[in-house]
């Protein structure tokens, strides 16, 4: 897997929000990344902050997802039809628990695919200065703030 920084990232970008919700975000996004690629393809992860969100990109050179099935990949138990078809091991439900978990944190999802060429999943997020015991951070039940820290190793940072 390759981390990817096209922009100079600040010294510390916060993201309001629950960390093992959009852990599990990511895991998901990166785990079909692989999933759904040729073994020995590349898998990219990118972050691009813009304004007051965050782009958090995964991409593949997977197969791709036909633009028939682009409107539904967030749909409970939807599979697209792939070529070649690929066995999977799941319901369906990754890519919807995705979706709702980043609208809960007040961002949006959004898929780009060609086949043949793979996929790019797009989740923004906003961003905020970390403000402890945040009123608005309560009443949602967002306690934990998470930071990702510019990493100058190129590494994956730990989310």
């Amino acid at each position: 897997m390759k981390f990817d920084r096209e922009h100079e990232l600040p010294s510390s970008l916060w993201i309001l929000g629950d960390g093992e919700l959009l852990e599990r975000v990511f895991v998901n996004l990166i785990d079909n990344a692989i999933k759904y690629s040729p073994m020995g393809s590349q898998v990219t992860f990118r972050l691009r902050p813009v304004a007051k969100v965050v782009d958090v990109e995964v991409c593949d050179q997977g197969f791709g997802i036909p633009a028939e099935d682009l409107g539904r990949v967030f749909d409970p138990y939807f599979h697209a039809t792939l070529t070649p078809p690929i066995e999977s091991s799941g319901v369906g439900l990754s890519l919807r628990f995705v979706r709702t978990a980043v609208e809960l944190h007040g961002g949006s999802v959004l898929v780009e695919s060609e086949v043949g060429r793979g996929s790019t999943f797009i989740v923004r997020l906003p961003t905020e200065a970390p403000q402890p015991e945040s009123p608005r951070a309560a009443d949602q039940g967002l306690a934990d703030y998470q930071t990702v820290d510019r990493s100058d190793s190129g590494s994956v940072p730990n989310l």
